[in-house]
């Protein structure tokens, strides 16, 4: 006894249907489309905002535990704002250990 063809064992609202009638996949243009926007970086947005937000510091490794904090680091305003200044070129930074 050969297998049943997928359109005939294939069932959707306990009635039978075509493979025909199925909704066809989206094209291939498409898929390739929607990958490439998937690996795209996020738009750019004010670090200000982003860093305090997102940056957190664990317990384990900083003698200040949570979420990044700007007023704690007020030289820190200075060096972000050079990193988003389209102007800026290069950045350097000598910090103490």
């Amino acid at each position: 006894m050969s297998e049943p063809y997928l359109f005939d064992i294939l069932e959707l609202d306990d009635s039978p249907v075509a493979l025909a009638e199925l909704e066809s996949p989206p094209p291939l243009r498409q898929v390739a489309d929607d990958a490439l926007d998937a690996l795209l970086p996020p738009p750019r947005g004010d670090p200000f905002e982003w860093v305090p937000a997102n940056v957190r510091f664990p317990a384990q490794s900083s003698a200040t535990a949570g979420y990044y904090d700007f007023d704690a680091y007020p030289w820190h305003r200075g060096v972000w704002s050079a990193l988003i200044d389209p102007a800026v070129r290069e950045v350097t930074l000598r910090f103490p250990a």
